[in-house]
């Protein structure tokens, strides 16, 4: 059975970032056979036909080890994003997500908690629409200031020539929603024990959760499976977070009216840059957490 945020386009498969899953498990199998038996039915979204979501998945009491698929649309209660939210709030030491458009309140307020569990946020975009865009990016904003969460977002830079040549290239197609990230997954405690990825087509969304054909894989205790995404997703994150250093820097230069002159940079021979990875008064930047989850502590 195969997966995953990969739309069967040019664009799905040339342009931003997306996944495949391959699962290779009869029971996994069977469930996914039994929903496309009701789609292909063309069902009106309607109670029935999320009622039938719900009792051929039900979302389990205790998530055993092991691959659980879930499937939308589901109850207008927001239950399974409810449920990904407990299941983000019981991270033990790392939280790392993807999010394709915005960030859903749920996860806000899991990202927006300070506490000593390092969060990580790859996102393609700061807002879920236009008509929010203002709120959202205070919200996000305040969510960065935390000295647990680090966020990245896509954009686009210019410093020369190739640069411009690649916005030119940016669309394979005529218009997209999504330019850079259109993954959607969850790490939970990655390098743990008993990681939790969730992932597949479905947006951490009202809109995913309620009114969409989709489906998601919960897959509890396969470290191979969690090391695959934790390795692409600190890949992805960061060559945004660069990119988006990048970006304010360059809208720095711009706004200030002067380029900032090339300085050459030399090896200092002391520990000082040790610091930050250690400051647990002023962690701005989550170094201190990140030092301690990486090294397995």
């Amino acid at each position: 059975m195969w997966t995953g945020s990969t739309n069967l386009t040019e664009n799905g498969i040339f342009g931003h970032s997306n996944l495949g899953h391959i699962v290779e498990n009869e029971d996994v199998a069977k469930s996914f056979y039994a929903y496309w038996l009701r789609l292909f039915e063309d069902p009106k979204i309607d109670k029935s036909y999320r009622e039938s979501n719900v009792n051929a998945v039900p979302i389990p009491d205790v998530l055993q080890v092991g691959t659980t698929a879930i499937f939308s649309p589901r109850k207008t209660d927001l239950d399974v994003l409810s449920w990904y939210k407990k299941l983000a709030g019981e991270a033990k030491g790392g939280l790392f997500m993807t999010f394709a458009f915005g960030m859903h309140q749920n996860f806000r307020d899991v990202f927006d908690a300070e506490d000593q569990i390092l969060k990580m946020a790859l996102m393609e975009k700061t807002f879920s629409s236009p008509k929010s865009k203002e709120k959202d990016e205070v919200a996000i904003s305040k969510i960065r200031s935390r000295s647990n969460v680090v966020v990245a977002v896509g954009n686009r830079i210019k410093t020369n020539s190739f640069d411009r040549w690649l916005a030119e290239m940016d669309r394979i197609i005529p218009s997209l929603h999504v330019y850079w990230i259109h993954t959607k997954y969850m790490l939970i405690d990655p390098l743990g024990d008993q990681p939790i990825v969730v992932g597949g087509s479905a947006n951490f969304s009202k809109a995913s959760s309620c009114d969409n054909d989709e489906n998601m894989l919960i897959i509890k205790g396969d470290k191979r499976i969690a090391d695959i995404y934790f390795g692409e997703y600190m890949r992805l994150f960061n060559h945004y977070s660069f990119r988006e250093s990048v970006k304010r820097h360059l809208e720095k230069e711009k706004i200030e009216g002067k380029k900032e002159e090339w300085k050459p940079q030399f090896l200092d021979d002391t520990d000082s840059w040790m610091k930050d990875y250690f400051n647990e008064t002023n962690d701005k930047t989550a170094r201190r957490l990140r030092r301690i989850y990486f090294s397995g502590n």
